[in-house]
């Protein structure tokens, strides 16, 4: 019987559940070695520092709760720190939709047959 099946929210498979036990402390692992890594990398020459200390960031920030909640709470204490990246994002986000409607209507006029003027 599939979790399709039976009434009420669908579960996750039980070799799902068990992979996420032990995955998820070496993913979190990797990311501090990451973030220990990075200001070794960044006595090189370079950006290669900051890019390695995003993606440990990026890493703990998905995979650990007690990083995401100091995440948060840094947020709140310290709201104009949090705005340079706040605008990054909300111009990224900004661009992403705006070339998926671009995306959108591609599709529509070709699927219409229609073109509009080149001139």
């Amino acid at each position: 019987m599939s979790s399709k099946d039976r009434n009420g929210p669908p579960t996750r498979p039980i070799a799902v559940a068990f992979a996420n036990a032990w995955w998820r402390p070496v993913v979190i692992g990797v990311g501090l070695l990451l973030l220990l890594l990075a200001p070794v990398v960044g006595l090189l020459p370079g950006p290669g520092g900051i890019l390695v200390a995003g993606v440990a960031l990026l890493v703990l920030l998905r995979y650990s709760q007690g990083a995401k909640r100091l995440f948060v709470r840094l947020k709140r204490r310290y709201p104009t720190m949090m705005w340079p990246l706040r605008k990054a994002i909300d111009q990224f986000r900004t661009k992403l939709l705006q070339r998926r409607e671009a995306r959108a209507a591609r599709r529509a006029q070709a699927a219409t047959g229609r073109h509009p003027p080149l001139g």
